[in-house]
């Protein structure tokens, strides 16, 4: 189990790491994966000494690879459109979202 959940956050890391390098957040934005009971997962906000202020992107433990990918790009979304509107899923989000599954997608 440990071995598919390392090879899970390897797979969701590279995703990641393509999209802070070719889609840039307002923030820097990291990953977490936990076990969520009624969610795929959320993104939000953080301030830390640490790490400063970043987005924080949390992503369901255990599901299958598309899925995972999938809910990581969807939130990914929310942070490229944080600042430009106030609607979850408005066209700003849509806007995000597109680019970001061309991106992943079709290169």
């Amino acid at each position: 189990m440990a071995q598919k959940q390392e090879s899970e956050r390897v797979l969701l890391l590279r995703v990641l790491d393509r999209l802070n390098q070719d889609l840039p957040c307002a923030y820097h934005v990291k990953l977490r994966l936990l076990d969520l009971a009624k969610e795929f997962g959320y993104a939000d906000e953080r301030e830390t000494t640490r790490d400063g202020k970043h987005f924080l992107i949390t992503v369901c433990k255990g599901l299958e690879p598309r899925q995972a990918i999938e809910t990581l790009e969807h939130e990914y979304a929310h942070c490229l459109a944080w600042f430009s509107s106030p609607e979850d899923h408005g066209p700003e989000w849509g806007v995000a979202y597109s680019r970001i599954y061309s991106l992943i997608h079709e290169s």
